[in-house]
């Protein structure tokens, strides 16, 4: 029987991917915060490390702090540096490695860089396990966007648009737009890659629509009054549009969820848990 780790299996992406893994009838261990921050120096960081990659069969590397307006030491350091031994760790195991990344890393269209700590972190992330990949079997970065869904229900200020409007029931939006991408998507995406992409590289997950963040929270529910920020109070780095090419799927993947059939599948898991 296959044996899957994931880290971040208390998170939102983490913890949707684990219990698919379960459901699938797979061995899963995680790997959390709350172990890392146990350990009392590098080598037993290295050590636990080690005892959780060196028996699997494939790492879903999920962790990570994705608050865009952390800009402390911390982020460099749960997301680059524990990354860089986890990837060390499945080089010498030679165990295949799906890397959580994010649209972030190209930042606005026109600037073409991360313009955070959280997006640069995983630029770095991404060129460590390339340079590492001939000796990974495979090392893949998935890109997501704007995911939303179920498990994000703790991320607070970090929740979609989506559920903070139906939490709340009032919202103020900037009229952007976005490709949102849905959280089963996302999670069929990882496990696609590990059972079918045998080449490292790096591939976008997202639904491949471009929509106003206003079709996406005004989905959640009849109930939700929407009230439009003026535009004029926008920070120089917020970007008005985002989009995929769907040229830059994985060969063989296909999103399976609008935001229509997204919102209404969140929509009845929120109600019924």
């Amino acid at each position: 029987m296959m044996t899957y780790l994931v880290t971040g299996s208390n998170g939102m992406i983490g913890s949707q991917i684990y219990k698919e893994l379960r459901s699938m009838g797979w061995n899963t261990h995680s790997l959390n915060t709350s172990e890392i921050d146990e350990c009392n120096t590098q080598k037993d960081l290295q050590s636990l490390i080690t005892s959780k990659i060196r028996s699997v069969n494939g790492v879903f590397h999920v962790g990570a702090i994705a608050d865009t307006s952390d800009f402390s030491a911390d982020v460099l350091y749960y997301n680059y540096h524990i990354t860089k031994l986890i990837i060390n760790s499945c080089s010498h195991w030679n165990v295949p490695l799906i890397f959580s990344s994010t649209q972030m890393v190209k930042g606005r269209s026109e600037v073409g860089y991360p313009e955070n700590i959280y997006g640069w972190s995983k630029v770095m992330c991404e060129d460590y396990g390339l340079a590492k990949a001939p000796y990974i079997l495979p090392f893949i970065a998935l890109r997501y966007t704007n995911v939303y869904g179920p498990g994000e229900e703790a991320k607070g200020r970090n929740a979609s648009l989506a559920y903070q409007g139906w939490l709340s029931k009032r919202i103020d939006l900037w009229d952007a737009k976005r490709d949102f991408v849905y959280v089963k998507d996302v999670v069929s995406a990882n496990i696609y890659a590990m059972n079918n992409i045998k080449t490292s590289g790096t591939y976008w997950v997202a639904s491949g629509e471009t929509r106003s963040v206003i079709d996406l929270v005004g989905n959640m529910g009849d109930d939700i009054t929407i009230g439009e920020k003026n535009p004029e109070s926008a920070p120089p780095w917020f970007q008005w549009e985002t989009s995929c090419d769907p040229n830059r799927f994985m060969s063989g993947w296909t999103p399976k969820y609008t935001i229509e059939s997204g919102t209404a599948d969140y929509l009845n898991y929120l109600k019924n848990n």
